[in-house]
């Protein structure tokens, strides 16, 4: 294990307080809860999900980081096919071809094992408990969004405040940490949109909401969701807030379960979860994000703008052209 804060390579055998600096640390590698997990690597997870501790992120987006940068090495398995490979031609040069075709057989197998085989990854509830082993050592993660943040109005200054960007659009949200990530982003104001979630939060928007709802009848109302989640459901939560929303365009940009199927990003994300039904945030901040304006540019859903990228790489591939 190497030492995070002074780089001493340390042995399991020599105990979890490196022996240099007396760092703590959190994971033994060699544990079967913790997968090969290490503080070197949760800590460039971190840093991944946070792109250089420059964003906040949400536990969710952390699993997806770490989900996503795990890779199984293709090294010892081509290796090993090659060995069988020459074992083959031994057997050819030999006259035995029963032992040629079975050790060819076998590099086969090992070949397409190696390039097919999914990466050793945490299911999503194991990797939490990790998260929290990790808190509850003393070691804070600074751009983790752990409970909602914003109850209340952010101070007055002579700065533009919350208000001032000039609200083209409503976007209400399932979950209240959804609407930490992107007002503390500063999302909410990259696309002019007021950010509130199905469940009230923040209440001191929510007057708010209503005030520019009744100002403006072509305000268009935007609803993200998980995929287990729907367009329905969330209406029938709203009804609890008495916003005005008669008159307005509700577009449910989604997430759907098939759309997180199509996704490339997401194939190694929470594997056991063979229906898809991921949250929102399993996505990092960047994609979200651009999708999201993407969605607002062109008026269209999440799914409609992943059914006209697959359509755009399909063609790409089929057009291509190599020499």
């Amino acid at each position: 294990m190497k030492c995070p804060k002074c780089q001493h390579n340390q042995k399991v055998k020599s105990g979890m307080t490196c022996d240099q600096c007396r760092y703590r640390f959190s994971f033994n590698p060699k544990e079967r809860d913790s997968k090969g997990m290490t503080d070197g690597r949760f800590l460039a997870t971190i840093r991944a999900a946070g792109q250089n501790d420059s964003a906040d992120f949400t536990r969710n987006q952390l699993y997806g980081t770490y989900c996503r940068r795990q890779k199984n090495s293709k090294i010892p398995g081509i290796i090993t096919a090659i060995l069988f490979l020459g074992f083959g031609v031994f057997s050819i040069v030999g006259n035995n071809w029963i032992a040629a075709a079975a050790t060819i057989f076998i590099a086969a197998i090992i070949l397409l094992l190696t390039f097919t085989m999914p990466p050793t990854i945490l299911a999503r509830d194991q990797f939490m408990r990790l998260v929290d082993r990790w808190l509850d050592g003393g070691k804070p993660i600074e751009k983790l969004i752990t409970t909602p943040s914003l109850g209340q109005p952010p101070p007055q200054s002579d700065e533009p405040d919350l208000y001032d960007y000039g609200v083209r659009r409503l976007l209400i949200v399932e979950r209240d940490e959804l609407v930490d990530l992107f007002v503390l982003n500063n999302v909410h104001a990259e696309q002019a949109m007021l950010v509130i979630s199905v469940n009230g939060y923040p209440n001191y928007l929510i007057s708010h909401a209503r005030r520019v709802l009744e100002e403006q009848p072509d305000l268009p109302i935007h609803l993200l969701h998980d995929a287990i989640g729907s367009k329905e459901a969330m209406l029938s939560e709203l009804g609890k807030l008495n916003l005005p929303l008669q008159g307005h365009e509700v577009i449910d940009l989604g997430f759907s379960a098939d759309d997180f199927k199509r996704m490339k990003r997401t194939r190694n994300i929470d594997r056991r979860n063979r229906r898809r039904t991921l949250p929102v945030d399993v996505l990092a901040l960047p994609f979200l994000s651009t999708g999201l304006a993407a969605c607002f540019a062109n008026q269209m859903t999440m799914s409609g703008l992943l059914e006209e990228y697959t359509r755009e790489q399909a063609v790409a591939s089929s057009s291509s052209n190599f020499g």
